[in-house]
Order: C-alpha cells, then structure tokens, then sequence
C-alpha cells in the first residue's frame, strides 16, 4: 500500500494535460516536455544546473519500492518501466504499456510525419553501410582448393593444440586414474565378477537350447574333437617319449606327421591296409638311438607296429626325405 505522503502527491497530480505527464517540480502544473520538466524548468537546468532545489522535485519512487504512472494513477513495480538514462531515477515517466500505447496513437495520428522520419533514418543507415564498404571493402571468396587448405591448416592447429594439452596434463590425468581404481577397485571387481557370471549362465543357457535343437549334430563335433584330442595327445606322447631318449633337436610336427600319411594314402606301409587309427612307427627304434623326424617315421597299423616292437622292420620301407609345406 503506498504511504500518506505519496498518496498526497499522487492527488496532486490528478490534473493532467494532453499527455498526462506532468512537471517534477513541487507546485508546478505544467506539461513535461523534457527530461521530466516543463519547458520554465527545463532551461533553467540547462542555464543553472538545477531545474529546483532538492526538496521541490516530486520523489516518483515511494518508500515501498514502487513508482507512480501518471498516466495510468497506479503505483507499479519498477520492472513495469523502461529505463531513461535522462531521468533522475533512471526509468521511463510512463509505464512501458502507457508508454507504448502513447506512442501507438501518435504514430496512427502522424503517419506522414513518422514515414518521413523512417526514410531519413534508413537513408542514413544505407549511407553509413555504403561509407563502411568503401573504407573496409569484402574480402574475395575463397575457392574450394583455398578453403581445403585453410580448413586443413585449422584440423592441424586443433590436433596440435590437444597434444599439447594431452602432455601436460598426462602425469595429473595418470595419477587421477590410480586413484580412481584405487579408491573403486573392490567395487569393480565385484561387478566384472557379476558380469562374468552373468555371460557365463547365459552361454550355458544358449548351449543348453542348442544341444536339444540340434541333438545330432553335437554329438558329431563331440567325435570330431575326441578324435583330434587323441591325435594331439598321440604326438605330445611321441615327443616325450624322443626327449626322454636323447632326442634333444627338431622333432617330428603335427603338419610333418600328416604329410607322411598323405604320402602312404593313409595305408600301413607292412600289410596296406587302411585302418582307421594310424600309429607312428621308427624305423629305427627310439631306444636303439633312432631320431624323432620325419625320414625315420612311417605309417603302421597298431597291429604291425606291435609285432614290430624294437626290431628291424617287418620289409623293407622307403622312408620321406623331407617335407614340401
């Protein structure tokens, strides 16, 4: 609620000329022209410095914080007004919806006049840009060979400045990371540990669905690596039993092993026959000091390699001379 003091003045002011603004100046009822004063007022601050003393200029902002509108006869908050830099205490006379309306009857009433006044500012506004054109003319554009190597150079600039920026800050950047996985390192292990789980029930679940889809098949792959489990553990098993004999240098290969078979047609080289397990046999036997390679190892069925033993073999045999990968 505004005070006793501004409600007087506000009495005071209910006389209103044309456009209901009226003097600051305490018992003056005079239009405002400028700057919140009638024409007396006016040249007297331009001529003196001071329209009035102090104690005579109307206050508009009360003690509540709010400004009174002549125009409207209400006490507004100040956001309710536009700024003057010419008035004493920075706001607009009129309230920014008086204002506007103010402004709007005038321009519908003075069409000619605010048209002519548009030109003259746009006329000038076009001089300016003219005058600044001839004094900071355009650049010419650029072709598209020019602006790849301008685009180039920026790229470069760029990677450049974030090495620079990488190297230093890497010792902050290192240091912050040991500590991070310091400070969560129980909390992460825990949650690989949940995710490990968690993958590992689901492969167990898709296998699980597979198997009774697919019944047949699974068992065939189960055969396929039996049988290459068996010819895996039968080569690490000649290997061992050659180191264990002395045979300290290159010894017989996986690829060496079924070449040798290749040659022979997967046949026994004693009784020709096709088997469907072949067997390493030595020519010369391991514990006489034969050598574990390829020109002292044939093909024999389990049969023949058992009536073998350590002895000559059963016929002669033409062993490999080498390998061709």
């Amino acid at each position: 609620m505004p005070d006793a003091e501004h409600t007087i003045q506000s009495e005071r002011r209910k006389v209103f000329s044309y456009n209901g603004c009226l003097c600051d100046v305490d018992g003056c009822q005079r239009e405002a022209k400028a700057r919140s004063l009638c024409f007396m007022h006016y040249q007297r601050l331009k001529k003196h410095g001071e329209a009035g003393s102090a104690e005579t200029l109307l206050p508009r902002i009360n003690t509540n914080g709010l400004k009174y509108c002549p125009k409207c006869d209400e006490d507004l908050v100040l956001d309710h007004f536009g700024k003057d830099r010419h008035a004493r205490d920075g706001l607009t006379i009129q309230c920014k919806k008086c204002r506007n309306a103010t402004n709007k009857t005038y321009r519908k009433n003075n069409l000619e006049a605010t048209r002519k006044t548009q030109r003259k500012h746009d006329l000038k506004r076009r001089e300016e840009a003219k005058k600044a054109i001839v004094l900071h003319p355009r650049k010419p554009e650029k072709t598209p060979e020019e602006l790849q190597v301008l685009e180039e150079q920026r790229r470069s600039k760029r990677r450049e400045k974030n090495r620079r920026s990488y190297q230093r800050n890497i010792a902050k950047r290192h240091t912050y990371d040991r500590e991070r996985r310091a400070k969560n390192q129980g909390e992460r292990n825990e949650r690989e540990r949940q995710r490990r789980a968690k993958k590992r029930q689901e492969r167990e679940e898709q296998l699980r669905q597979a198997r009774e889809e697919n019944p047949a098949f699974f068992e065939e792959l189960e055969q396929v690596a039996l049988q290459r489990f068996r010819k895996g553990r039968q080569a690490c098993d000649q290997r061992r039993r050659a180191r264990k004999h002395g045979n300290t240098g290159p010894l017989l290969t996986r690829q060496e092993w079924d070449f040798i078979k290749h040659m022979y047609d997967n046949r026994c080289v004693y009784c020709g026959k096709k088997p469907k397990i072949l067997t390493q046999d030595h020519i010369v036997p391991l514990v006489k000091g034969g050598q574990h390679i390829i020109t002292n190892v044939v093909p024999a069925c389990r049969s023949c390699n058992s009536k073998k033993r350590d002895r000559a073999p059963l016929k002669p045999v033409q062993p490999l001379l080498g390998f061709v990968a």
